[in-house]
């Protein structure tokens, strides 16, 4: 058989088959899958593309539960951060019940902030269960502002709540 630069015939044609069929079916294929996954993940290569959470800025409203935002930068391991936002989000939700509830218990208004400074540092210890974490949301692309934020939803049921403003108000 004639050689065709070091190829024989047959080698000749098998390779250039299995070129053609890569070239016609396997890269149009190709193509196709990484327009659709290219779409559906967005700009940010490998994870979908994102827009705030609406509780971020809005915290729900209810009857049943006092709701806060804890934030928090980036910190190193992202485990401290998600932590730090908790502990933030828990003395947010401190600050908003002593701010609407002490009114109602003249042993709050009077001994200043005392009292405050007690429920709030209750309600920040992770080790009770008064709040739960609602969403968690970590902002990579800095589309609320910030780059590698991160936010926590918490909620503490007003049951809980006026319990333990009770408890305080000695």
């Amino acid at each position: 058989m004639k050689r065709h630069g070091g190829i024989q015939g047959s080698e000749f044609i098998n390779l250039s088959g299995i070129l053609y069929v890569a070239t016609r079916v396997f890269f149009p294929i190709l193509i196709v899958i990484t327009l659709f996954t290219s779409c559906y993940y967005g700009k940010s290569a490998g994870r979908p593309a994102l827009s705030v959470p609406e509780w971020v800025n809005n915290p729900p409203t209810n009857e049943r539960y006092y709701y806060a935002v804890g934030r928090s930068g980036p910190l190193i391991p992202v485990n401290d951060a998600w932590e730090q936002a908790k502990e933030r989000g828990r003395a947010e939700i401190g600050r908003y019940i002593v701010s609407h509830i002490k009114s109602s218990f003249t042993s709050i208004q009077s001994t200043g902030g005392d009292y405050e400074d007690e429920i709030v540092e209750t309600l920040s210890d992770t080790k009770l269960n008064y709040t739960e974490v609602v969403s968690q949301w970590h902002d990579v692309d800095g589309i609320n502002g910030n780059k590698n934020h991160f936010y926590v939803l918490i909620r503490i049921e007003r049951s809980k709540a006026d319990e333990l403003i009770r408890r305080f108000g000695r």
